[in-house]
């Protein structure tokens, strides 16, 4: 069994390896449009919206992010965007549908 502890640190590196918007010490939230970054990590490994007046972990925020609600995928997503498992390519005829169902904050980065 994996030691999911060990990715809560991380989610600063999460976040910059997913593109995800800074500004100083603000991001963007990966839980809606966030066009001027409101968020902020405390304690390494939370990231709190005073917006959403919510906190996530780094599985949280990849649920976000890939739109998975089942651990073990959100789990894998950590692992992928930091390195320590290859990219899964087996569902790149998915990709398309995939790209249908973006969170709103990927929109903001494409712009």
């Amino acid at each position: 069994m994996t030691d999911t502890t060990k990715y809560k640190p991380r989610l600063k590196q999460y976040l910059t390896a997913r593109g995800v918007r800074q500004q100083g010490d603000r991001w963007a939230c990966t839980n809606h449009d966030d066009e001027n970054p409101s968020a902020y990590i405390y304690d390494d490994e939370r990231l709190y919206c005073p917006v959403c007046e919510a906190t996530y972990d780094i599985f949280d925020v990849a649920g976000h992010i890939t739109g998975e609600k089942e651990f073990t995928r959100q789990l894998e997503e950590v692992q992928r965007a930091l390195g320590e498992i290859p990219p899964d390519t087996s569902h790149v005829a998915g990709e398309a549908t995939k790209k249908q169902h973006q969170p709103p904050w990927v929109r903001l980065l494409s712009r």
